[in-house]
């Protein structure tokens, strides 16, 4: 349910058209893969369930995608109380928005920025500080076989984060 929850506002934040029209599929995939990793390695321990997939962007109208990553974890309570202050302040600094998603029920924090990445986590610090994770890139026209139009590779979907903590 939580992933799902996570799925669904970051397609629906993150599910913007790209502004930088040279950015390609394998681009953001890039830029989600690192993010998200080092993301999860900030926040704690034991990857489990990490996906890619490239997914359809929820705008009417348009054959648009968006590359996303997956994963649970474990978060540390000492790496989950100090990434206000530590990762996202750092992240924050770079240039990427905050954007807080805390609740009674979970520790969240999204970071965003202006060409359309979105990467965020909740922690549920009653569950054992389970955690999930997400992130996702701009939305681009959906790489598509046999068009008169320009066509967009899609990402390779089958890289294993092997080294994961």
């Amino acid at each position: 349910m939580a992933i799902a929850a996570l799925t669904a506002m970051l397609a629906l934040g993150g599910c913007i058209p790209s502004k930088e029209s040279a950015m390609t599929h394998e681009d953001v995939a890039a830029v989600v893969r690192a993010e998200a990793r080092a993301m999860a390695v900030a926040l704690g321990h034991n990857v489990t369930e990490y996906e890619e997939d490239l997914i359809p962007c929820l705008v009417t109208g348009q054959d648009l995608s968006t590359f996303a990553v997956s994963m649970r974890l474990v978060a540390d309570p000492d790496r989950a109380a100090g990434m206000r202050t530590g990762y996202l302040a750092e992240r924050q600094t770079a240039g990427w928005t905050l954007r807080d998603d805390n609740t009674p029920d979970h520790l969240g924090w999204t970071i965003q920025d202006r060409r359309g990445f979105h990467i965020g986590y909740y922690v549920f610090t009653n569950s054992g500080y389970a955690a999930t994770l997400r992130g996702s890139g701009p939305c681009l026209p959906t790489p598509a076989s046999g068009t008169s139009g320009p066509v967009r590779p899609s990402p390779t979907l089958t890289q294993p984060w092997t080294d994961a903590p």
